[in-house]
């Protein structure tokens, strides 16, 4: 079976057949489903090249541009991969709330991209399926689905939520509070947080109350959530004595909140975050929090898309990566009245 059959069977060009088979752009979606199926039926097996150069789309979805301390992470961990490598990328911001008149899949093609990997992913449940049966190698970062053909790369939220909150416990509180991410958004990792918040409260035998949980507000920059929703929590109640942020910008943001009020961190009040961002270590005073390996969660996802694209490995791996609980001076012991 030639490639000469294929194009002959469905009708098209031997060109359109060669864009189809490296999902490339320029072919409307009703001449790409007609080349496949010709593919299937006559069970056609292009021979793979290996030196074929991979053009990565990093696709992250954001209400606006802002490149905070977790995007820049993930792709120093992307740009490193590329650089080793020698593969392409292309940035594609797809905005979650304006009407989506392209689909992800053509916007990918346009950038003549033949893999993908998605950042903050949970906003992009609704295209995932068309991703995948694209053909098109889309890996997952800080997020997971179970989606044929679709991989991720993520840390586990739950035992890293856990040790920060059983930190705060060993150290006497019993007052803790907790700055949670957009739950109702679907994102995995966020429910996972406050999921290991409950559980170390409860293995402690401590109740923990509703009114130490502080839904998401949502802002355009991260640390201001953070401010408001803490001074949301001091409001409902004075007496808290430490606090778990979903993130470190929004940790930042509750530490100024707090001394604003005339709370003194770590003296009268700990507080944690998630994630361990560069500036984490310089802050005033130095981040308790749990160390996502970022970074290397970026490297990864491009190392996979590229190796399937290359055909060095025919499957996209779910890997969850461990995290580390890292303690600086910004816990300390209850202080005792």
């Amino acid at each position: 079976m030639s490639i000469d059959l294929i194009a002959k069977h469905a009708r098209v060009s031997k060109a359109t057949v060669s864009r189809v088979l490296n999902n490339e752009a320029g072919v409307s979606e009703e001449l790409r489903e007609r080349v496949k199926k010709a593919v299937r039926q006559r069970d056609y097996r292009p021979r793979v090249v290996s030196n074929r150069l991979t053009n990565v789309a990093l696709i992250v979805a954001m209400e606006r541009p802002v490149m905070e301390s977790f995007a820049a992470g993930i792709f120093s961990g992307v740009a490193a991969y590329a650089f080793e490598h020698g593969i392409e990328t292309s940035v594609v911001f797809y905005p979650v709330s304006r009407p989506r008149n392209q689909p992800l899949v053509q916007a990918v093609r346009e950038r003549r991209c033949n893999a993908a990997i998605l950042l903050f992913p949970a906003q992009m449940t609704d295209q995932l399926q068309s991703l995948s049966e694209s053909g098109i190698p889309t890996m997952l970062v800080a997020g997971r689905a179970e989606i044929d053909k679709i991989g991720y790369v993520d840390t586990d939220s739950h035992p890293g939520a856990q040790q920060v909150v059983e930190h705060l416990i060993g150290l006497g509180h019993r007052r803790i509070g907790m700055l949670c991410g957009p739950i109702d958004s679907g994102d995995f990792d966020h429910a996972e947080r406050l999921n290991g918040y409950q559980s170390a409260l409860r293995q402690a035998g401590l109740a923990g109350e509703e009114r130490w949980l502080i839904p998401h507000q949502p802002t355009h920059e991260t640390p201001r959530a953070g401010y408001l929703q803490m001074q949301e929590l001091l409001k409902r109640d004075p007496a808290i004595t430490a606090v778990f942020a979903n993130n470190d910008e929004m940790a930042y943001g509750a530490i100024l909140a707090c001394t604003e009020s005339g709370r003194r961190v770590p003296e009268d009040i700990s507080v944690t975050g998630f994630d361990d961002y560069q500036n984490s270590q310089f802050y005033s005073p130095p981040l308790t929090t749990f160390r996502q390996p970022i970074t290397q969660m970026g490297y990864e996802a491009a190392k996979f898309v590229d190796t399937v694209s290359r055909g060095v490995i025919d499957q996209l791996p779910r890997r969850v990566l461990q995290g580390e609980l890292i303690t600086r001076k910004s816990t300390a012991e209850i202080a005792r009245k």
